[in-house]
């Protein structure tokens, strides 16, 4: 049955809560989850409801780390990395007070960032995106998705693509962001336009907030709570987080694996097959540990992972991952 060590629930930006992904991993032929939210663990409730949890299919508690570029690319001034942690103490003092000063600053980022994005021309407000954000701290995503829900936004969207579009036929850095974008999709717009310190009209370096530390500080907290960390999604930050620097960071012992591929609705039509084909030959050339997953959000991302043509490779990922490392499983039912 097939493996997916990447999903989100409610907590932070899916859309089911943690039963309601296990039932539909269940439904769609998959007999491993791993919880990844972002920058949150499940409260002692949902760990309750885990544990009680009798149905087939296996899961484990793991974490998506938010964190700045490695120091010598920029840190955060120069953007940021998603790392995942797979068998880490929810408990652990460290990384308990990290996650919690982060999800307080994240109102201070999504406030910096109204500010950015309503001076461009646009009318969103605080309550909009907290709503969309329900029970989870705001994150990036949230702001986007309520944007995306505003009548006028479909307009002032294209405007700025176009200007970004004129710019790329002079500008061979726009020009490459632009491709990418569009074959990304109107989802992922915002994002290369006017969402990130990289973007076509860079948001503030401030909106990061302070908590923000930087990958080897963030990998620092993973291993300290027992856990287990793999770069997520890197060809997303490719350019900003090189081939050659992957491959140092990675024989250098900065990271304990990486992850190979996702897909999922977010993903659009980018090809990113190329990337996924250099990550499992560096994987497997080296010995390095790998995983893969949906990155799933929706409960239609399961049938795209299958359809990916990838899905065959995600069994036995998890066996291999706890052969390794022999990490704690005290937060699974594996």
């Amino acid at each position: 049955m097939y493996e997916s060590l990447h999903n989100h629930t409610l907590i932070s930006d899916g859309s089911q809560t943690h039963l309601e992904v296990l039932a539909s991993a269940q439904a769609a032929g998959f007999g491993v989850i791993a919880f990844t939210d972002h920058d949150v663990f499940p409260d002692t409730a949902t760990q309750k409801q885990l544990h009680d949890y009798v149905g087939p299919v296996k899961w484990l508690l793991g974490i998506e780390l938010s964190c700045g570029l490695p120091t010598e690319l920029g840190g955060s001034d120069k953007g940021n990395l998603h790392v995942l942690g797979y068998f880490c103490d929810p408990d652990e003092p460290t990384l308990k007070a990290y996650l919690k000063n982060l999800s307080e600053s994240r109102y201070v980022r999504m406030r910096r960032q109204l500010k950015q994005i309503n001076e461009l021309g646009f009318d969103l407000t605080e309550k909009q995106v907290l709503d969309v954000a329900g029970i989870s701290a705001p994150g990036s995503f949230h702001v986007v998705k309520a944007l995306l829900q505003l009548p006028t936004s479909a307009g002032l969207i294209e405007q700025l693509r176009q200007q970004m579009e004129v710019a790329a036929e002079t500008d061979p850095e726009v020009a490459k962001r632009y491709s990418k974008m569009m074959a990304s999709g109107p989802v992922q717009y915002p994002y290369t336009l006017f969402m990130q310190s990289s973007s076509f009209i860079p948001m503030p370096q401030d909106t990061q907030g302070n908590a923000m530390v930087d990958m080897d500080a963030a990998v620092k907290l993973i291993r300290g709570a027992g856990g287990v960390a793999m770069v997520a999604h890197w060809y997303f930050q490719e350019d900003k987080f090189s081939r050659s620097y992957l491959e140092r960071a990675l024989a250098d012992g900065r990271l304990d694996g990486v992850e190979t591929a996702v897909f999922n609705t977010q993903n659009g039509d980018a090809d990113c097959t190329d990337a996924i084909n250099y990550l499992v030959t560096l994987a497997e050339t080296n010995n390095y540990a790998q995983v893969m997953g949906i990155d799933g959000h929706y409960e239609r991302d399961f049938e795209i992972f299958k359809a990916s043509g990838q899905a065959e490779r995600s069994i036995g990922q998890t066996k291999a991952l706890i052969k390794r490392f022999s990490p704690n499983l005290t937060e699974s039912n594996y």
